[in-house]
């Protein structure tokens, strides 16, 4: 006869969970913590050998001149166009303005008396001239006499040479003698001729009107403080948004000094640093996978434009919280990816893409 089976015994479940917690348990465990490390290594802990920036583009309106804010008609985080008035700047001192006055006048009275002493030089060369014109006719005609002089000693000479009574040599020495006088009177000539054209174009220059140039010159320098006393209305170069505001209302500021500071509210390119070890160097044919550090992070794929030609100074900030840890990267320039938006300023992540060779 055969025993009849027997029903198997219940395991309890007791027993059951514990098996699963020795068994099971731990992998499940060791999977969901690999998952876990591979999310937050993906996500928030990915390594870097590229950062940037989104490039900013903020200019100053700076005031032309020392003056006072008469009016500011924006405030900060205000929209403007380019070409918006932006502030009055007016210059209001009077003592300013009186000193600036007597400075012109003194130079020019200085100008005035340097022109008397020019037109003083000019009027005594111009004497100066007449009476070596004069000197110089006074030759010629002396020479003139004396020509006639040695041309009847030639003649008589060549009469006494033919009778034998005067030698060659004499004869020579009275003909050289009255062709010296020619020669010198041909000179003088020549020379009174250039003088008196000399004196000619002097004397017109010296008697044409002319235009009165210190008059002109404090005319000229009249509409420079007018121009000065003008309000001057500083205008916006671009559109954006008020940053800064630097000075206030009724505040005195000097030229040169920023009354606010425009920025762009968008950007299109990216000024990235690529650390070192620099393994192989980027060009203008490769690409750049751009992620954000914000969440949910964005991925984009952008164009390298520039590349530099000499490493620099990466900002700390973008490497950590440090501000004291300094390190050199080469700088590129990357497009903004269409499908990510960026504010200017804000750091990113990037990793290059070379193209195959």
């Amino acid at each position: 006869m055969e025993k009849e089976k027997l029903p198997p015994i219940p395991t309890p479940v007791s027993q059951r969970w514990r098996e699963f917690r020795i068994q099971i348990l731990p992998f499940v465990v060791f999977l969901g913590i690999i998952a876990g490390i591979f999310y937050l290594w993906k996500t928030y802990v990915q390594p870097v050998g590229v950062i940037g920036a989104a490039e900013t583009n903020l200019v100053n309106v700076t005031s032309l001149q020392d003056g006072l804010i008469q009016q500011l008609f924006v405030e900060r985080f205000q929209t403007v166009t380019q070409g918006q008035p932006i502030a009055v700047i007016v210059n209001t001192d009077p003592d300013l303005i009186k000193a600036q006055v007597e400075s012109v006048q003194a130079d020019i009275k200085v100008l005035e008396e340097r022109n008397r002493v020019d037109v003083q030089r000019g009027f005594q060369a111009f004497q100066q001239f007449r009476q070596d014109l004069l000197k110089l006719r006074v030759d010629q005609a002396t020479d003139a006499v004396n020509w006639q002089l040695a041309s009847n000693e030639l003649y008589r000479a060549e009469v006494g040479f033919k009778d034998g009574v005067v030698t060659a040599a004499q004869l020579d020495s009275a003909k050289a003698k009255r062709d010296a006088y020619t020669a010198a009177i041909e000179e003088r000539g020549r020379q009174v001729l250039d003088l008196e054209k000399s004196l000619a174009d002097l004397a017109a220059k010296q008697n044409a009107p002319g235009p009165d140039a210190f008059a002109d010159a404090t005319e000229k320098k009249a509409r420079e403080l007018e121009l000065m006393l003008k309000p001057s209305v500083l205008k916006s170069p671009i559109s954006g948004m008020v940053s800064v505001v630097h000075h206030l209302q009724n505040e005195r500021v000097l030229r040169g000094m920023p009354i606010v500071s425009v920025s762009e509210p968008n950007t299109s390119r990216i000024v990235a640093y690529v650390r070192q070890p620099v393994t192989i160097l980027p060009t203008t044919n490769d690409f750049a996978l751009v992620t954000t550090r914000s969440q949910p992070r964005q991925v984009g794929r952008g164009q390298i434009l520039h590349v530099a030609s000499q490493m620099e100074i990466i900002n700390p900030a973008m490497i950590s919280t440090d501000a004291k840890r300094l390190e050199v990267g080469l700088p590129i320039m990357v497009s903004v990816p269409a499908n990510i938006r960026l504010v200017p300023g804000e750091f990113v992540d990037l990793h290059i893409q070379y193209a195959p060779k």
